[in-house]
C-alpha cells in the first residue's frame, strides 16, 4: 500500500523518507521538503479497498468518478481548513496538491507521542498536567471558532504531546463550518464517549460547546480512568459520574469546570472557549509560560518567560541586554531599549510598561481588537496577544 523510500512527489520538491502510520482513509509518511531540507508530515488520501500500480492510486471499480472527486476535494478541505488556523497548539500545514491519482497535504512533523498512548503507558494523568493539555487545546480552539469552525473529533488520539510537553491537536478531517446556535446539516461523524448528543443528529444546533463537550470528556477520561457514558445513556437520569466520586483529591472547582463542560444540553456548558479558558485560569498553577511572535499570521518564534520577572525591549551595547531581545524581529523599529516586563505576582501573570516610546496594547483572549494602550500594571491570561509597539506576540501558559 505505502509509497516507497525515495519517491519524489510534487516536481521532486518532497521526498519520501518512511512510513509514520495508516489509517482507513491515510497513511502518512516522514519525508523531506527538498527546497527547504525541512523534515515533514506528508499525508496521503487513501480510498477503502484501494491498490497501488506503482505510485498511482487505483481506486475501487464501484466508486464512481463523481464520488472520487468528492472524497478528494473533502481531503484537500482538510487541509484548506487547517491553513486558516495559526497556532502553536495547531499542527501546521505547508502545502496540498493532486498526484497518482489521489491527493497529499504537507504538515509540521511533530516529535512526540499520542495523548491516548502517554494515558496508555504511564496511566492517570497528575491534574496538574491535564489543566495545561486542556487550556493549550482550548486557545487552539479560539483560533479554530473565530473562524466558524468546529473540529468535531477532539479526543486523546487527536492531541499529539511533544518533548516540551506541549499538547497539538491534530486532524482536521472532521471539521465544518458552523453558525453558532443555528440548526444545520452536517453528517453524524463522532467518536462515542467524547461526542455530545447533538453530534448524533444530522440535523441539529450546534456551537462552541460541541468542541467543549468533547475536550472536557477527553480530559475526564484521562483523569478518572474511566470512559464518559454516550449520551444517549445519560437520559432521562444522568449516568455521568462526577470525578471525585472516583479520585477524590481532585479540585471541586476542576470537577465544576469539567461537569459545566460535559453537560447534557448544549445551553448549559460554557457557551466559548473564552468563558473555559476564564474559569480555568482562576485554578490553574504554573510557572511556565512563553511569548510566540506573530506575523502575517505565522507563528515564527518562541521566547520562554522566567518564573520572576522577564524584561522585552532591544539589546544595547548602552543599556545591556535584555531578556527577550526582540531586535532580529520585523517591526522592532517600534521597540525601546527597555519596553516592557512581564513577572508574577504569587500565580497572577501580569505585564507593565517600563516607559517604552511606543506603548504595550493587549487583545483580551476572544476579543476582536486591541485595547487602549496600557498605563499601570495588567494581569495576562493564556491566550491574550500583546503588542510591543508593532511587535506582535501570543501569551500562553503551559
Amino acid at each position: 500500500m505505502e509509497l516507497a523510500p525515495g519517491t519524489l512527489l510534487k516536481q521532486q520538491q518532497y521526498q519520501v523518507k518512511t512510513t509514520l502510520g495508516k489509517g482507513g482513509f491515510g497513511i502518512t509518511y516522514r519525508g523531506i521538503d527538498l527546497k527547504s531540507s525541512r523534515t515533514v508530515a506528508i499525508k496521503e488520501n487513501w480510498p477503502e479497498s484501494g491498490v497501488r500500480q506503482g505510485t498511482t492510486v487505483i481506486w475501487p471499480h464501484h466508486t464512481t468518478r463523481k464520488q472520487q472527486q468528492e472524497e478528494l476535494q473533502k481531503f484537500k478541505g482538510e487541509a484548506q481548513y487547517l491553513s486558516q488556523c495559526i497556532h502553536p497548539n495547531i499542527v501546521k500545514v505547508y502545502d496540498w496538491f493532486e498526484e497518482n491519482n489521489t491527493a497529499y497535504t504537507v504538515m509540521e512533523f511533530i516529535k512526540g507521542r499520542l495523548l491516548s498512548d502517554l494515558f496508555e503507558a504511564e496511566g492517570l494523568l497528575p491534574e496538574n498536567r491535564i489543566q495545561r493539555y486542556l487550556m493549550q487545546i482550548a486557545s487552539a480552539l479560539q483560533v479554530i471558532h473565530a473562524k466558524n469552525l468546529l473540529h468535531r473529533d477532539i479526543k486523546p488520539e487527536n492531541i499529539i504531546i511533544t518533548a516540551e510537553d506541549r499538547a497539538i491537536l491534530i486532524d482536521f478531517g472532521a471539521t465544518r463550518e458552523f453558525i453558532a446556535g443555528k440548526t444545520g446539516r452536517m453528517t453524524a461523524i463522532l467518536t462515542p464517549g467524547y461526542a455530545p448528543l447533538e453530534q448524533y443528529s444530522v440535523t441539529s444546533k450546534r456551537g462552541a460547546g460541541t468542541d467543549i463537550y468533547a475536550l472536557c470528556a477527553s480530559m475526564y477520561h484521562l483523569l478518572t480512568g474511566q470512559w464518559p457514558p454516550e449520551p444517549p445513556e445519560r437520559y432521562p437520569a444522568d449516568s455521568l459520574i462526577p470525578p471525585r466520586q472516583i479520585v477524590p483529591s481532585i479540585n471541586p472547582r476542576f470537577e465544576q469546570i469539567l461537569l459545566i463542560g460535559m453537560a447534557r444540553k448544549l445551553e448549559d456548558r460554557f457557551q466559548s472557549v473564552t468563558a473555559l479558558m476564564q474559569a480555568l485560569n482562576s485554578i490553574i498553577e504554573t510557572h511556565n509560560a512563553q511569548l510566540v511572535f506573530i506575523h502575517n499570521r505565522e507563528l515564527l518564534a518562541e521566547f520562554s518567560l522566567t518564573s520572576d520577572r522577564t524584561i522585552i525591549g532591544r539589546s544595547d551595547l548602552n543599556t545591556g541586554s535584555v531578556h527577550i531581545d526582540l531586535n532580529p524581529l520585523v517591526g522592532n523599529e517600534t521597540v525601546s531599549r527597555r519596553h516592557g516586563q512581564i513577572y508574577r505576582d504569587g500565580k497572577q501573570w501580569k505585564i507593565s510598561d517600563l516607559g517604552s516610546q511606543n506603548g504595550i496594547f493587549i487583545k483580551r483572549s476572544g476579543q476582536p481588537r486591541f485595547g487602549a494602550r496600557i498605563t499601570s500594571p495588567e494581569p495576562l491570561f493564556s491566550g491574550d496577544e500583546i503588542a510591543f509597539g508593532k511587535v506582535r506576540c501570543l501569551f500562553q501558559i503551559f
